[in-house]
C-alpha cells in the first residue's frame, strides 16, 4: 500500500500544481478576468499550498527525518477538503 500510495501521490502532487498554474493563466488568457478575484481562487491557492506542505512532509517521511505523520495525514486531510470546496466555489464560474 506503501509504494502505491509514493508512486501515486507524487505525479499528483505535480498535477496538482500544474493545474493551479493554468489557472491564472486560463482565466486571464481565455477570459479576459483579472487572475485572484474570486472565492475559488483563493481556496485554489490555499489547497496547492497545503498539497504542496504535504508533498514537503512526505518526502520527510520518505527520507526517514523525523516522524511527522501525523501532521502529514491532518494537512491531507484538509488539503482535500479545500480542494473540495474550491471545486463547489467554481461551479459558478462555469460559463
Amino acid at each position: 500500500m506503501l509504494r502505491t500510495h509514493l508512486r501515486v501521490a507524487k505525479p499528483a502532487v505535480v498535477l496538482i500544481c500544474v493545474g493551479f498554474l493554468a489557472g491564472p493563466i486560463s482565466v486571464l488568457w481565455l477570459r479576459g478576468w483579472e487572475p485572484f478575484t474570486t472565492f475559488h481562487a483563493w481556496l485554489g491557492t490555499l489547497a496547492a499550498a497545503l498539497f504542496v506542505a504535504v508533498a514537503v512532509l512526505g518526502t520527510r517521511l520518505e527520507r526517514r527525518i523525523g516522524r511527522p505523520v501525523n501532521a502529514h495525514a491532518i494537512l491531507a486531510s484538509l488539503a482535500v477538503l479545500v480542494a473540495a470546496v474550491a471545486v463547489v466555489a467554481g461551479l459558478v464560474l462555469l460559463p
